[in-house]
């Protein structure tokens, strides 16, 4: 456990988000909750391989759309080859950030 909270302590470094939580599954899928300046952040679901590889992906998705809205993000699913999927805290958030980043449904 020690040896995944450095990994993905790693790829969360360029931005200022640290792990609150870690937690593995009984299915051997691992599970973080973040935090932001003190502030609870979402779950992020990450799966049982390339933890790394999809902590960066969620960065990514974090650095480009998540960043202002961080607090509204209830979870976010990493476990995806190509993406991340975020679950808000109220649909009319997400509807803004559609606007605003100009992301499609």
């Amino acid at each position: 456990a020690m040896e995944v909270y450095r990994l993905l302590s790693e790829a969360l470094a360029p931005v200022a988000v640290e792990i609150a939580t870690l937690s593995e599954s009984e299915l051997g899928e691992w599970v973080v909750e973040l935090k932001a300046a003190s502030k609870p952040g979402p779950r992020v679901v990450l799966g049982r391989t390339d933890l790394a590889q999809r902590m960066e992906r969620f960065v990514v998705v974090y650095g480009q759309v998540l960043r202002d809205q961080f607090d509204a993000v209830r979870y976010a699913d990493a476990r995806y080859a190509n993406g991340v999927a975020v679950r808000w805290d109220e649909p009319l958030v997400a509807f803004g950030a559609e606007r605003k980043y100009g992301i499609g449904r």
